[in-house]
């Protein structure tokens, strides 16, 4: 029997996800992991499909749920190979602007050219900047994307400070709505606690064998009259297989009510598959983490407001919404924080001091229907990331419990399936897990917990809680949407702190 096109995409996304490595950017074969600086997140997209559609719920839902936990587990693996690693700060950034590094890029955007349906494209010098006709042009008006199924917008919000942040598919990601250049373009912005950067699909954009970077909203000369190319070079890949490179520019930024002049940020030459199908929704990303993260070496959008006077403090607050909810209240605020969106009473603040550019603080406990989970070992760290979809544990170790099983143990009707090394629990579940911090327990919704069902019946469903495949003696967990979207989070990077809040409805 022939496999169908799709169950073969899965299976190599599989094998090539399971054995590539964790780099965020291009290092020398001789570089030991513990100096692998972390990448971005990217929604799983090779198992997309739209919300009308079959499609996702005809893929086999253990490999799904795989797909998502290994993707977590390889950005716990970054994150971690860094927060213990903090000399290789400027290691990393020596990288970033090495020949090496800067000779792949432009080889990168010269195949591209070579490789185009065009006689009179002409293969680039690789240390020249790219000159080449408008290969992604911009429609007159925007009628509409393939891509806006996998889309649910957020309604109008009141807070001057404030925009709405969509989910993408079925809270896989969340995107926020920024204008960009003159005149001003919408794009659709992956918002990412978990880097720092910041960039934008440009109008010479190519992907592989020189098609063009799909059906995106583009950025540059011939769409902006206030767009400023650097010249400067950036170059990401990342360990899901997605790549991208371009040159820093300086444009025009709205978002809500302010808009920022100059700003300093990345367009890409090239996109990898990753990025250029035409059902990906969002055109670029948004970093929100430290400034210590950015590969690019400029500041985030953050302190760049604040330079100029348009914010007090570098805060970032986020409202996830759910997808079966239907509320359509998400919402993205940049200098400050909306009180109608939690309740100010259970609103706790801890400190984010450790120096790896991630949003991370200590988790004081795990409580299952209100009683105290012993991982063993103390409290735990937690890495807060809006780019990732499951929470991931660590590993037992010879020093610490393995958290992921003391939880599920002491969950009701919850077991492990040897066949699919997954926890399985009711999908009817309604027993209470909470995270403490601050002292103070934030539950996480059943429905959250319960990923998908684990097989075609309805009785029992994946755990939204997975194992990390970390090394060593790591308390620390990573903690994706199936928890930040039961909290009202917000960062603040002048006072190295989170506050975390209960929902207000």
């Amino acid at each position: 029997m022939a496999i169908p096109p799709i169950f073969t995409m899965l299976f190599i996304l599989l094998v090539f996800v399971g054995d590539s490595d964790v780099y965020g950017v291009n290092v020398s074969p001789s570089t030991k992991k513990s100096q692998i600086p972390p990448f971005i997140s990217i929604p799983l997209i090779k198992a997309r499909g739209s919300r009308g559609s079959d499609q996702l719920e005809t893929l086999n839902s253990v490999a799904v749920h795989q797909m998502h936990a290994t993707h977590g587990r390889r950005r716990l693996a970054a994150f971690i190979s860094r927060s213990r690693s903090s000399a290789t700060t400027e290691h990393h950034r020596s990288i970033s602007r090495s020949p090496t590094r800067n000779r792949r890029h432009h080889a990168r955007i010269a195949r591209a050219n070579q490789n185009r349906q065009n006689p009179q494209a002409e293969v680039m010098d690789s240390d020249k900047a790219i000159q080449s006709i408008n290969v992604n042009p911009q429609p007159d008006t925007d009628l509409g994307r393939p891509s806006d199924a996998e889309v649910t917008r957020a309604s109008d919000t009141s807070h001057p400070d404030s925009g709405l942040l969509y989910i993408e598919g079925r809270d896989i990601g969340y995107m926020a709505p920024l204008s960009v250049g003159t005149p001003f373009k919408e794009v659709y912005m992956l918002v990412d606690s978990g880097s720092a950067d910041m960039w934008v699909g440009g109008e010479q954009c190519k992907g592989d064998n020189g098609t063009d970077c799909g059906d995106h909203r583009f950025l540059g000369p011939e769409s902006s009259s206030s767009f400023v190319d650097t010249g400067v070079p950036w170059y990401m890949e990342y360990g899901s297989g997605g790549s991208a490179a371009g040159n820093l520019i300086n444009d025009t930024v709205r978002f809500a009510s302010i808009t920022l002049q100059n700003h300093t940020f990345g367009v890409t030459q090239y996109e990898s598959p990753e990025f250029t199908a035409d059902d990906i929704p969002f055109d670029g990303v948004l970093g929100c983490a430290k400034d210590n993260l950015s590969m690019q070496q400029t500041p985030t959008l953050l302190s760049a407001l604040q330079k100029a006077g348009l914010i007090t403090e570098r805060i970032c607050s986020y409202k996830l919404s759910r997808e079966s909810d239907g509320k359509h209240d998400g919402e993205f605020t940049i200098g400050g924080m909306d009180p109608s969106k939690y309740h100010p009473s259970s609103l706790i603040r801890i400190p984010s001091s450790y120096d790896t550019g991630f949003w991370e603080g200590e988790m004081d406990a795990v409580t299952v229907n209100g009683r105290n989970i012993d991982l063993g070992g103390g409290r735990r760290r937690c890495i807060f990331d809006t780019g990732t979809t499951l929470i991931i544990a660590p590993q037992k170790s010879e020093c610490f419990s393995n958290d992921v099983d003391a939880i599920h143990n002491s969950i009701p009707g919850a077991r492990f399936d040897n066949s699919s090394k997954a926890w399985t629990f009711p999908c009817n579940m309604t027993n209470s897990v909470a995270l403490v911090f601050g002292g103070r327990p934030f539950p996480i919704h059943p429905v959250d917990l319960a990923f998908q069902p684990a097989d075609n019946s309805t009785s029992a469903c994946t755990s939204a809680i997975v194992k990390g495949d970390v090394s060593g003696d790591s308390t620390n967990w990573l903690l994706g949407a199936t928890f930040l979207k039961n909290v009202y989070l917000s960062t603040n990077q002048d006072r190295n702190e989170i506050s975390l809040a209960r929902l207000a409805n």
